[in-house]
């Protein structure tokens, strides 16, 4: 009688069960959130009536959880900035609630406004961060401020 238990079929399950390991872990450590932040190439920035700089980001946040979420806008990098979502008529804050729908990618216009004495090149850099209210969550991008030469 041939024997059932061969060094190859011991090969192939401990291949097949490190496969469905690693899937398994990519899958349970995956994160439930993804951010892609694009600067407005037209115009590069705009200058106000009252001297500051203006600059126009495109937000795209991937909401993979199964529920609405509500996320914190943050900018670090320049002294004095202020945010609005392009949307709304409401005042330049330094915080930006924006809403993403579940299983879907979220896109928000945001608009930063930074006094013209902070604007201390062309090219500033900056870092963006967006938390989750409810589970504290966060992910951070950066990017550039563009404005005139100083």
């Amino acid at each position: 009688m041939r024997r059932l238990v061969r060094m190859r079929t011991i090969i192939y399950v401990v291949l097949i069960s490190a496969i469905v390991c690693l899937m398994l872990f990519g899958l349970l450590s995956r994160s439930s959130l993804d951010v892609n932040v694009l600067h407005d190439r037209n115009p590069l920035f705009v200058m106000l009536s009252d001297g500051s700089v203006r600059n126009a980001y495109t937000f795209k946040i991937l909401n993979k959880a199964r529920e609405p979420r509500t996320y914190l806008l943050q900018l670090e990098g320049i002294e004095g900035a202020g945010l609005r979502d392009s949307a709304d008529d409401e005042d330049w804050g330094t915080e930006l609630k924006l809403d993403a729908h579940p299983d879907t990618v979220a896109t928000h216009r945001v608009l930063v406004r930074v006094p013209r004495a902070a604007v201390t090149d062309q090219s500033m850099d900056v870092r963006f961060r967006l938390t989750e209210e409810s589970t504290g969550e966060a992910a951070t991008t950066s990017t550039v401020f563009r404005g005139p030469s100083p």
